[in-house]
């Protein structure tokens, strides 16, 4: 890739990739927020501006929680940011922008910043953070997409 001196190993960090991919509880999740958003009436009428509103209040109670130290209530407020954060997506994917979008756009973009992690190498501290400037100004750049390393 242009721009990058390193290589990294791409079949090892696809087999990362790979075994990471889970199914499970978010999709219960899901579903119950898609059922919310086509039978409550309050579901139906909300907006991606009142619901981002209401994750930023929610966000703020979560750290009021974790302030106080009060792990049942951090547990609840993260819950209920999930809860927002979530029905965001499902307002985005009536916008024709699914999850499995915005994950895959997220995990390819990790993978981009730091390959390392993906081939199991460990690096200083030091490393991590200059691979990571480095990668993030070669992407603002325009010089790597995707996982960083296809052509």
């Amino acid at each position: 890739m242009e721009g990058d001196d390193e290589s990294y190993d791409q079949v090892k960090i696809q087999k990362t990739i790979s075994s990471l991919e889970r199914e499970g509880i978010v999709d219960e999740l899901l579903a119950h927020l898609n059922y919310s958003r086509e039978i409550s009436g309050y579901a139906r009428q909300e907006t991606f501006a009142a619901r981002l509103n209401e994750f930023h209040k929610e966000s703020k109670e979560l750290q009021e929680a974790f302030e106080s130290k009060d792990w049942d209530h951090v547990s609840e407020e993260i819950g209920d940011v999930l809860w927002d954060l979530l029905f965001l997506f499902v307002l985005l994917k009536e916008k024709n922008i699914p999850l499995k979008k915005v994950i895959k756009d997220r995990i390819a973009k990790q993978v981009r910043r730091l390959p390392h992690v993906y081939e199991g190498k460990i690096v200083s501290l030091e490393e991590e953070f200059a691979i990571f400037k480095k990668r993030k100004k070669l992407e603002r750049e325009g010089k790597l997409k995707g996982f960083g390393f296809e052509d």
